[in-house]
């Protein structure tokens, strides 16, 4: 009422004058009732385009502000609902520099702290002008946040302004289309791109905040907020409490119910399969394959993906073998734990049914090498002995529910892990065998042939049963049969093609040449060793060193010798067979003068050799000379004038010299045996002497 009205005006105001004049006589409770009526249906006499059309399409009365006539003034307090009142309002005037300017209640509602606005200050004012957020917020716990700067355009997107003042707050809500699933705009499309332009309304949990209606409402789940929701208020429950078979994203490809055209098999799969228990594996959890939010409401969860996207964890990852990996276009996984990606491994198609993991798909049945040959054509009873927590005596898997370790995450077994078969690790099984190969029978068998377990040392080792193994199976046979040269035991130092890093000479040595027949028959192996009566007696595979325990006996004992093994030195001594013996060869001489014959006693030695084990090949002059000395006139220069009468082959069976050096043995069996072989050949050139 700044401006100077037409004369078109005149007339209304002095109408308005009339009635404001009406006014002045009332008693100041009369004008207060009068007053407290805000939109009274006096129609506005004075006309204008400033801030007193703001305040009459808002019901503001004239008399709310100016309660006689012109003059301003709160003395006839407006209360709103709520308790917000004009009353205890101040004015002031404008001035030649500033509008005027008030301090009222109805600019500071609910608790908002009071300030000043101008008569001139640009409209429409933000909500925010008026209620002070922090004030709102703390007022009304069920609000959603709000910016101090939020526009009136942000407010106004959840309130309807038309209700403004009276005491009620009207919430904008959605068209009819909103709830029409053959609409473009029904509600689902828009939550599949995200909850989160729900939370402004329906608060930030969803459990409806001022509009009163939460998602729970109509869907199944708990009612409440979305932390509450089960799995399957979203993801269907059809078959189970977990959520599984899921149901489609709505209007998305894959599940006719949800508007999505054809079917999509993929969708459904065996997510039923995987969640609930059978009688071979666990009912797995939703975090194997994907991750599993902290609520409906995390960061990641409701998304604009059109599938959910599988992230393995848990016990399908980390066995160092490949990673996981889902294939959507074939509908397979590879390289997960529950589908043997530690044994043979399987890429199992997620819509082949049950088949896809019948037993033997995921491992053989036995599993192939380093698992043991097991016969199972009459069942899988004999895999309850390696493995009792996974498999019972009858040959039946032991459901994991019921107590059955299959598939928790360990190879459950009571027989060996795969290291057993590793000769790159220190549980290689020969290093077990080598400390006490007895503590195999257990399980294995008596005479290691299999027992309950089904697998003997024989299916990789040759031979058939313990008790009728041959000395190759452990010691070698490279050379012949009789197990020489001997292998080392498994790991210990000395043979690099059992784990023994350098060669040791002393291993082999002339462990062959023993037993050869080139200069005597072959040295039976009790000469320097007890041999078993079979594979396991006692003290054979003892484990208490990792040499052979050299006990001498038979020939090398001939005649009272004691023989000594140095390994230190690698030679053996005072062996019968290299020389230690003696001994008196008696023979009779004819004494021409006495016309008799005369007995004659030549003692003689041998040269008690120390020889090496792994030395060159003894020569005949290395365990007696060549020829033997200290034989009295035997093997000298004056036994026989001619070369003729001095060689070997002429007294001595099983020797060949010329001009009395020996070159060779003529017949092995007579040499080394014992005995000091002598046959003389007599000719006419003895009877000399003879």
């Amino acid at each position: 009422m700044h401006s100077r009205p037409s004369p078109r005006r005149f007339a209304l105001l002095g109408l308005a004058a009339a009635l404001v004049v009406s006014g002045c006589g009332e008693t100041p409770a009369a004008r207060a009732a009068r007053s407290d009526r805000i939109g009274e249906d006096t129609p506005q006499a004075c006309l204008s385009t400033d801030a007193h059309l703001k305040h009459a399409s808002a019901n503001v009365a004239c008399v709310a502000c100016h309660p006689c006539g012109g003059a301003f003034g709160f003395g006839a307090a407006v209360t709103y609902p709520g308790g917000t009142t004009s009353g205890g309002g101040t004015f002031t005037p404008a001035t030649a520099t500033s509008a005027v300017t008030c301090s009222v209640g109805c600019h500071s509602p609910l608790g908002s702290p009071a300030h000043t606005v101008a008569w001139d200050a640009p409209g429409p004012l933000a909500c925010t002008a008026c209620h002070d957020v922090a004030t709102l917020l703390a007022n009304t716990p069920g609000h959603p946040a709000v910016s101090p700067d939020a526009t009136r355009d942000y407010c106004q997107g959840c309130h309807i302004m038309t209700a403004h003042t009276n005491g009620s707050v009207a919430i904008a809500g959605h068209d009819a289309d909103w709830m029409d699933q053959t609409k473009a705009t029904f509600h689902a499309f828009s939550a599949n791109q995200g909850l989160n332009k729900c939370q402004g309304c329906h608060l930030p949990d969803l459990s409806g905040g001022a509009t009163g209606f939460s998602c729970a409402g109509c869907h199944s789940g708990q009612p409440g907020g979305a932390v509450a929701w089960g799995c399957t208020m979203c993801h269907g429950g059809t078959d189970n409490q977990t959520g599984a078979p899921p149901k489609a994203q709505w209007g998305y490809a894959g599940d006719p119910a949800r508007g999505g055209g054809a079917a999509d098999p993929v969708r459904v799969g065996a997510h039923t399969a995987h969640v609930t228990p059978s009688a071979i594996s666990p009912g797995f959890a939703c975090d194997v394959c994907h991750v599993t939010p902290a609520d409906p409401l995390a960061a990641g969860h409701v998304d604009d993906q059109l599938t959910a996207q599988v992230v393995f964890g848990g016990i399908a990852v980390g066995r160092d073998v490949p990673a996981p990996a889902w294939e959507r276009a074939s509908a397979t996984c590879s390289s997960v734990y529950c589908h043997g990606a530690t044994m043979t491994g399987t890429a199992p198609a997620w819509t082949a049914g049950e088949g896809a993991a019948a037993c033997g798909t995921c491992h053989g049945v036995p599993p192939p090498a380093p698992h043991p040959s097991v016969d199972v054509s009459e069942g899988l009873s004999r895999c309850s002995t390696c493995h009792p927590l996974t498999v019972d005596a009858t040959g039946s898997v032991i459901p994991p529910a019921e107590g059955g370790a299959h598939l928790n995450g360990t190879l459950e077994a009571m027989g060996h892990d795969q290291k057993w078969m590793d000769t790159t690790s220190p549980e290689f099984h020969a290093f077990a065998v080598d400390r006490n190969i007895a503590g195999c029978t257990g399980c294995h068998g008596a005479n290691l042939d299999g027992g309950a377990t089904g697998v003997s040392c024989t299916q990789c080792h040759d031979g058939t049963a313990a008790i009728a193994w041959s000395c190759v199976m452990c010691h070698g046979g490279t050379d012949n049969q009789s197990g020489a040269p001997p292998k080392a035991l498994w790991g210990y130092a000395g043979d690099p093609t059992r784990g023994g890093g350098l060669a040791d000479p002393l291993r082999v040595g002339a462990h062959t040449k023993h037993l050869g027949t080139t200069l005597m028959s072959p040295i039976a192996c009790e000469t320097c060793h007890v041999v078993p009566t079979e594979v396991l007696a006692p003290s054979h595979i003892d484990g208490s060193d990792a040499l052979a325990t050299l006990t001498f006996g038979g020939m090398s004992t001939f005649g009272g010798a004691v023989p000594q093994w140095s390994r230190d030195a690698g030679t053996c001594a005072s062996t019968y067979c290299h020389g230690n013996y003696s001994g008196t060869f008696v023979y009779g001489v004819w004494d021409w003068g006495s016309d008799s014959l005369v007995t004659q006693y030549a003692p003689y030695t041998g040269g008690r050799a120390t020889p090496g084990w792994a030395d060159a090949p003894v020569t005949c002059g290395g365990c007696h000379g060549n020829p033997p000395a200290q034989t009295g006139y035997w093997h000298s220069g004056s036994h026989g004038y001619y070369d003729s009468m001095r060689q070997c082959q002429l007294c001595h069976p099983d020797a060949y010299s010329e001009t009395g050096v020996g070159l060779t043995i003529t017949n092995p069996a007579q040499h080394v045996n014992g005995i000091v072989e002598v046959t003389p050949r007599w000719n006419s050139s003895c009877f000399g002497c003879h």
